[in-house]
C-alpha cells in the first residue's frame, strides 16, 4: 500500500476548495428537455442523446490520476487496484459521478483496473458553548443540543486521497 505525500491530499483541497459552498448541488443546473432545471448531479442522458455529467467530478478524476502519476512508479502503473478516497458528505461531490469520470478516463491505459473505493465522512460540528461534538444533517451549523450558534466544522468536508493499494507483481519463474 503506497501512501500519498500530504502534498497530493493538499493538491484536491487546493484546486477544489475545503469549504465549498454547502448547498452547491442544489443550485446546479443541468440540461434537459425542459431547457435548464435543478440538477441532481448525477449522469444524465441530454436531449441531444448524449451523456452528461457534472464536469466538477471529471476534474476532480483528472486530479486524482495527477496524484497516481506523480505517486506511483510508471512501470507500476498496471499494479493500482484500489484508490482509497475520504469525502466528506458536505464536500459538494456526487460520489457515483467521481467513479463514473475515474472509469471514464482509465478506461484503456495501465490504470484501468484501478477503481475508488470511497468512505464518506459524515458532517460534525464542535459546539463552543456546551463543548459537545455532534453530527448534524444537511449542512446546518446551529447546535442540535443547546441551540448555539458558535459552532466550528470539525469534519464533513473532506476530499482526500488517503492511500493507493497495489496487487503484487506476477513474478517469472527462471
Amino acid at each position: 500500500q503506497k501512501r500519498p505525500s500530504p502534498v497530493d491530499s493538499l493538491a484536491l483541497s487546493g484546486i477544489f476548495p475545503v469549504f465549498t459552498p454547502i448547498f452547491e448541488k442544489s443550485s446546479r443546473k443541468t440540461r434537459g428537455k425542459g431547457g435548464s432545471q435543478r440538477g441532481t448531479g448525477i449522469a444524465e442522458i441530454n436531449s441531444t442523446g448524449f451523456l452528461e455529467f457534472p464536469m466538477h467530478e471529471l476534474s476532480i478524476a483528472q486530479s486524482i490520476l495527477e496524484i497516481l502519476n506523480r505517486s506511483v512508479p510508471n512501470e507500476e502503473l498496471g499494479n493500482v487496484r484500489t484508490v482509497n478516497m475520504k469525502v466528506g458528505m458536505m464536500a459538494g461531490v456526487v460520489c457515483e459521478s467521481l467513479e463514473f469520470s475515474f472509469r471514464a478516463l482509465v478506461s484503456g491505459t495501465p490504470l484501468s483496473a484501478a477503481s475508488l473505493s470511497i468512505a464518506r465522512v459524515p458532517f460534525r460540528i464542535h459546539c463552543s458553548a456546551c463543548d459537545r461534538t455532534s453530527p448534524t444533517q444537511h449542512g446546518f451549523a446551529l447546535c442540535p443540543h443547546c441551540s448555539g450558534t458558535e459552532t466550528r466544522i470539525v469534519s464533513g468536508m473532506e476530499l482526500q486521497v488517503v492511500s493507493i493499494d497495489l496487487c503484487e507483481p506476477v513474478l517469472e519463474a527462471s
